[in-house]
């Protein structure tokens, strides 16, 4: 066995290899990351336009998910930027970094706004008075699948006003009603029955029942 000279180079290990930077997980979100919650958001509209209860719980449990990830990456990326060999982040990076919240900002206005709602019912509106006028007309035994946009799951002549159930979330029903009075207001409705009316215009209102 020969020993090493007084000027051969002593052995050192090898450093650890530095993570790739496509694997940091304190990267900005990039289109992986973007696209679930495009899906996400995309399954709540749908569910609060149609009260869809398993729809509701898809989006809803895949924004949560995505909601943790988001908080504990972000999280970890603050721990770091408070090392001395911190990461320069750009502007693209925070704004790629605070979509995320931006996006869950928006998707709750739009929830409490009921433009989702809204929106989906204006499409339909036009198969909506169909369907309430052939009521009117004394066909009561149309048996409706889809009317517009809406699986219409009942419907009823209720004297006054005629009701479609579109969906519900646990013991309400959900779905839209036309008065015969032009008058009728959301108020005054509230007061005919144990529902809840939103108006909708044209003598049509969002109805909310409970049970």
């Amino acid at each position: 066995m020969v020993d090493a000279g007084p000027h051969d180079p002593i052995p050192t290990p090898n450093p650890a290899p530095a993570p790739a930077r496509g694997d940091d997980p304190t990267n900005a979100p990039g289109w992986l990351f973007y696209g679930p919650i495009l899906v996400a958001t995309l399954l709540v509209l749908e569910a609060d336009s149609a009260r869809s209860m398993a729809t509701w719980l898809l989006g809803g449990f895949t924004w949560l998910a995505l909601g943790v990830i988001w908080v504990a990456r972000f999280a970890l990326l603050l721990h770091r930027r408070r090392q001395p060999d911190r990461r320069h982040l750009h502007r693209r990076d925070w704004i790629r970094w605070l979509g995320v919240p931006a996006v869950a900002l928006l998707t709750v206005l739009l929830v409490r706004t009921d433009l989702p709602t809204r929106a989906r019912f204006e499409l339909s509106r036009g198969a909506m008075n169909a369907l309430a006028d052939e009521f009117a007309a004394g066909r009561p035994n149309v048996r409706p699948g889809m009317v517009g946009l809406y699986r219409v799951e009942r419907v009823e002549d209720l004297g006054q006003s005629f009701r479609v159930i579109v969906g519900g979330i646990l013991f309400e029903g959900y779905g839209f009603e036309r008065f015969d009075d032009p008058t009728m207001t959301a108020r005054r409705a509230n007061h005919l029955c144990r529902c809840h009316y939103r108006d909708l215009g044209g003598g049509w209102f969002i109805v909310v029942e409970d049970f």
